[in-house]
């Protein structure tokens, strides 16, 4: 009798490429931010901390749709491991950078972050079945 094979391997290339993407989606709308508010914006100095939670869950549902895309099947479990690998990684780069670690607040924020990474990683492998 043959047993079934486990079909909840996770995607690894699918999770870091998507990770990836969402530190370079950070990257590059925090420096679209940073020139807006240079340019005399003051407005954006006032909801700046909203605008950076913003910022982040839309980056990392872009970026589980880019790991649902590659992995073409468990786009839930590529778009969680895309939401958690990134906050770990936003973790530790706050660390790095003196900030203060909240524990429960991290942890409420990384489960928002996994709940948003499955559903984008679905619309992904939707996205990818109709090639």
């Amino acid at each position: 009798m043959a047993e079934k094979q486990n079909s909840l391997n996770v995607p690894i290339g699918p999770v870091l490429k998507g990770s990836l993407a969402v530190i370079m989606i950070i990257f590059v709308l925090s420096l679209g931010l940073a020139i807006v508010t240079q340019l005399g914006w003051a407005g954006m100095l006032r909801w700046s901390d909203s605008l950076w939670m913003i910022l982040l869950y839309v980056s990392v549902v872009i970026g589980a749709v880019i790991a649902g895309l590659k992995s073409r099947r468990n786009g839930w479990l590529a778009g969680a491991g895309v939401g958690v690998l990134s906050s770990l990684l936003i973790l530790m780069m706050g660390w790095m950078a003196g900030e203060p670690v909240h524990w429960t607040v991290f942890t409420v924020k990384l489960a928002v972050n996994a709940f948003i990474g499955a559903f984008g990683g679905i619309i992904g492998v939707n996205f990818s079945s109709g090639d």
